[in-house]
């Protein structure tokens, strides 16, 4: 260093001094620059992140975390009313329905839900089951080619798998008149009784599972593991030796997998409690879910009592498995 500035005169130091501080003033300008950048463009993935929460997420601002916790609260109040009605139907029925069979728990006869279901066998010409087994073929079809034009059937692949599995096989129990009465366990028929049982557990597994997402989202997967497979295991115990009959299968597994749901929700988080919201923006849109999710729910609670009056004429059990198609499709992400 020494013998380089003895070959430079005073004005040419000066010159070369400031040439070095403009060189490392530009490098250092634009580092900040490109981190000035860097730190808005974090910024804004975090707004973003924070306003897809805090503004109601993929439903344009509708879908907030104080709007979830009262319409869960209602249809929770209109669950646990069509559970009462449910439970107490010999007594409300009697003196409408004077020929109303009062043998039998939880007391919607077989009459009003023929083979498990509200059906109407003149509907279409095919009948309501048969028009099911088909509607279920066709939306789990119509959904594949959907998601294939959208390019959107890799990353829903096991969704789809699962969902529309469930789809085809509870369409070709209505399609091939597979559905029936009896008890759910008998003795005399014990490969039979076995795969009741294991169907059961399999379908009703849902409202666990819907249980023990809720509470690992806030972070307590023991706790939540426990509850679900508490309840999953009581549920189908009481199933088993209490209901004891297949006819009532659809609507105890509907009501049992909206009480776990339910449960979770409340127990697991508060009003204002943003982490709601992750349960309604796994699909498309959170606003489309939360429609669907009503939809279900007003089905499944139509379906039994309003089936004589008029909903048999316009379906009956057909609308249930469309509406529930419609909630497992808002959960694909196109």
């Amino acid at each position: 260093l020494g013998i380089a500035e003895a070959n430079f005169t005073p004005s040419q130091k000066g010159f070369a001094i400031e040439k070095t501080l403009r060189k490392n003033t530009f490098v250092n300008g634009r580092s900040s620059v490109e981190t000035n950048e860097n730190e808005f463009h974090l910024n804004h993935i975090h707004e973003s992140k924070k306003s897809l929460i805090t503004r109601g997420g993929r439903g344009g601002g509708i879908i907030t975390a104080p709007f979830t916790y009262y319409t869960e609260l209602m249809w929770s109040v209109i669950v646990a009313g069509f559970v009462f009605i449910w439970l107490n139907s010999r007594s409300l029925f009697e003196s409408d329905m004077p020929g109303y069979p009062l043998s039998g728990f939880p007391n919607f006869d077989k009459s009003v839900l023929e083979k498990g279901f509200c059906i109407n066998e003149t509907f279409l010409g095919l009948g309501t089951l048969k028009i099911c087994g088909i509607a279920d073929l066709l939306m789990v079809l119509g959904s594949y080619y959907f998601l294939k034009a959208q390019g959107a059937y890799e990353k829903n692949k096991m969704l789809f798998l699962v969902t529309g599995g469930y789809t085809l096989v509870h369409g070709a129990i209505h399609g091939f008149d597979l559905n029936g009465s009896g008890p759910m366990w008998d003795k005399d028929q014990i490969p039979m009784s076995i795969a009741n049982v294991v169907l059961l557990a399999l379908i009703s597994s849902i409202g666990p599972y819907l249980m023990f997402e809720n509470f690992k989202e806030v972070g307590k997967p023991t706790t939540g593991t426990a509850l679900a497979l508490g309840f999953w295991i009581v549920s189908i115990l009481l199933y088993i030796f209490g209901i004891k009959d297949k006819v009532y299968a659809l609507t105890f597994i509907n009501v049992s997998i909206y009480i776990a749901l339910f449960v979770a929700r409340f127990l697991c988080f508060k009003e204002h409690d943003d982490r709601r919201l992750t349960f309604y923006n796994v699909g498309k849109s959170d606003l489309f879910l939360a429609l669907t999710l009503a939809g279900n729910i007003l089905v499944m609670t139509l379906e039994p009592l309003v089936c004589y009056n008029w909903f048999a004429e316009l379906g009956g059990h057909l609308w249930f498995d469309v509406s529930l198609w419609l909630l497992f499709f808002s959960a694909f992400d196109f």
